[in-house]
């Protein structure tokens, strides 16, 4: 039997839980997007001769159907649209010092919430029974509030019709 190498489906889940052992974001090399690592109080990447960074969005919600449950992980863009709130206002309303184990309050609300999740289906999903799968778009299929706090919000009750 031949496996693809990447499927896309959609699944339509409870967030019930937001994982944090790796932190809720990271810092990368804007070019290349792999993490960087401080060296004698610098950042640089190892891949390109960048030396400026980017902090960037990892949130890795548990979600819940009648079927099971399985990991989603949400970049940047995706993230940034389920949470409704852009990473350095988080950052800046948290404090950068902050551990990044310590979640925001606009994360820990996910949970509860209802999405549609686009995920990509890999190789190495299938080979190694891996069930923590990557983000590619999202929509909150909840209940929409009464008043939006932002325009993504109103742009995701506008497309939660496409849910239902």
């Amino acid at each position: 039997m031949k496996i693809l190498q990447m499927i896309r489906c959609i699944c339509k889940a409870n967030i019930v839980e937001v994982l944090n052992g790796n932190g809720w974001y990271y810092i990368c090399c804007p070019n290349c997007a792999r993490t960087v690592r401080p060296v004698e109080g610098k950042y640089s990447c190892t891949q390109c001769p960048r030396a400026d960074i980017q902090y960037t969005q990892r949130v890795v919600v548990r979600g819940e159907d009648d079927s099971g449950t399985t990991t989603f992980t949400l970049f940047n863009k995706e993230a940034e649209q389920i949470i409704g709130v852009p990473i350095q206002t988080l950052l800046s309303e948290e404090g950068e010092k902050q551990p990044m184990k310590d979640l925001p309050t606009a994360i820990k609300n996910l949970i509860g919430r209802q999405c549609a999740f686009q995920i990509k289906v890999t190789t190495y999903n299938m080979t190694h029974g891996c069930e923590e799968y990557t983000v590619t778009r999202v929509t909150d299929c909840s209940s929409p509030s009464t008043t939006p706090n932002n325009p993504m919000e109103e742009e995701n009750r506008k497309k939660k019709q496409k849910c239902d």
